[in-house]
């Protein structure tokens, strides 16, 4: 017992009673990196100088914990860059997917210079590091010459060629410069072709100018076949569509001088290219309708038969493709009826905008012969012209004849009885030289007829209609005007039934 320890039987020692623990002395607030004296001091800067002990480590606790965060997305950046060090792109990194404002002044590329200095509190130990600014001179950076910030990386979709010609525009390389060997042949007069058109087109292009242009009617009517049944020919579109824009303007600017077989060939053209199904025109028709329509309201004209074969291509085109652009036949129309309604226009034009309205058809006649009085004006115009001066007969009886033959789309099925041309000179109603009208046909209109017919189409184009009572009759059903000429001529017989009985 004198402080020797009691022994098992088995040798081993027991083992000393446990004491009790002995509590050390814990700090009131856990301190980490980020001290609490450092929220004080950002606290004292902005004016707040009663910050307790509690916030301020809570407050460093919570700075502690964001900056872990964001060094630790740092370091996953580092090390997916199999990199060693830490560099500033990385804490940038970490901040943007973080969703947290990026430091600004801080470049990878530029060394950080820290500058070491001693507070002013004396101690020997105590340093602080701080990043030297550098001073800039505001002057000398307005006198420099500003940098434009790039601009970031994206996608910006465009045209590299449509039909197959590469657009001008800043995204698309400058088209190279035509070879010599490839340029079109001298005796053309035409712009050389694009460097990107395929040599065997530009050859192509150069011969079937070449044959077209030629005197030859069969190597003409070979050249217009070629191009309504070709296949291939999509890229030559655009410089034939150019080329008969431009000759149909020179030679319409000529006056009666310009040549009429050019106009024909580049009516022609068109033609054969609305009819090539091989051919996609579409693009191409706001380049189209104006030499068509140039060529049919032009007075005086170098062709006016030439109008006729104009209106057969219009309608054409129409026919084609107003069902997709709804809109087609109602611009036309009001074009047309403008030429043929403002005052102080010349008879030819009138006669053009007529052949352009049976073009349209029975709707484009209605409208403009009927609904807007065209017939009647047009009829007033030819006796003043008839009467007036002899050089404008031709003139009148071009205008007379596209009338008759625009009525004919009211009453299609009369094609065949239609009156013949009407032969210059015009005989005038109500003068020395006025014929006898000629009943061709079934019986001769009546009163109430005769005064619906001139209603509808004035008394000069009536007494022309009038020479056929049967297609007169059908013109007057087409515009909804039979009925009422019936019931006035009822009106009439019972009229004159009731004077006879008394």
């Amino acid at each position: 017992m004198n402080g020797l320890t009691v022994a098992k039987p088995n040798g081993v020692h027991a083992p000393k009673p446990p004491s009790a623990p002995q509590s050390k002395a814990r700090p009131a607030f856990a301190s980490g990196v980020y001290q609490s004296d450092s929220v004080k001091d950002v606290a004292d800067s902005l004016g707040i100088t009663s910050l307790s002990e509690p916030i301020a480590s809570a407050l460093a606790s919570d700075v502690e914990y964001r900056l872990n965060q964001v060094l630790e997305e740092a370091v996953r950046y580092m090390k997916h860059g199999k990199r060693t060090t830490l560099t500033p792109a990385d804490i940038d990194l970490a901040l943007r997917n973080l969703n947290i404002e990026p430091l600004y002044g801080h470049s990878p590329t530029v060394p950080v210079a820290f500058r070491r200095f001693q507070p002013a509190h004396g101690e020997q130990k105590a340093f602080v590091y701080t990043v030297e600014d550098e001073e800039i001179d505001l002057e000398r950076v307005v006198r420099e010459r500003r940098v434009k910030v790039p601009r970031e990386i994206g996608v910006k979709p465009h045209w590299l060629a449509v039909e197959g010609v590469q657009p001008l525009i800043p995204e698309n390389p400058p088209p190279q410069p035509s070879h010599p060997e490839r340029a079109s042949s001298p005796t053309s007069t035409t712009d050389p072709l694009p460097s990107s058109l395929p040599l065997p087109l530009q050859l192509y292009h150069t011969r079937l100018l070449s044959a077209l242009l030629s005197p030859d009617d069969a190597k003409r009517a070979a050249a217009l076949a070629s191009l309504a049944a070709d296949a291939g020919l999509q890229l030559l579109v655009p410089n034939l569509v150019n080329w008969v824009g431009e000759r149909v303007t020179r030679e319409l600017a000529k006056g009666e001088e310009g040549d009429a077989e050019v106009l024909e060939v580049a009516l022609g053209m068109i033609g054969s290219m609305a009819k090539n199904e091989n051919i996609f025109l579409e693009p191409y028709l706001h380049q189209i309708l104006p030499p068509l329509l140039s060529l049919l309201l032009v007075s005086p004209h170098p062709s006016p038969a030439l109008r006729l074969r104009t209106s057969s291509t219009l309608s054409q085109l129409i026919s084609l493709y107003s069902p997709k652009y709804t809109t087609l036949a109602s611009r036309l129309l009001k074009t047309l009826l403008r030429a043929l309604l403002e005052p102080e226009r010349p008879l030819g034009t009138r006669a053009g905008a007529v052949r352009g309205l049976s073009a349209l058809g029975a709707e484009g006649v209605r409208r403009g012969l009927v609904e807007s009085r065209g017939a009647e004006a047009l009829g007033r115009e030819c006796e003043e012209a008839v009467a007036g001066e002899a050089g404008d007969r031709a003139e009148v009886a071009e205008l007379v004849q596209a009338v008759l033959d625009a009525l004919q789309r009211l009453a299609p099925q009369l094609g065949s009885q239609a009156p013949a041309p009407v032969p210059a000179p015009v005989p005038v109603p109500g003068t020395a030289e006025d014929a006898v009208v000629v009943v061709v046909d079934g019986s001769p209109l009546s009163d109430a007829e005769v005064g619906t017919l001139e209603e509808v189409l004035g008394g000069y184009v009536a007494r022309l209609v009038g020479a056929q009572p049967a297609w007169a009759r059908a013109l007057l059903a087409a515009v909804g005007k039979e009925g009422r000429a019936d019931a006035a001529e009822e009106g009439g017989r019972k009229e004159g039934e009731d004077v006879a009985m008394e």
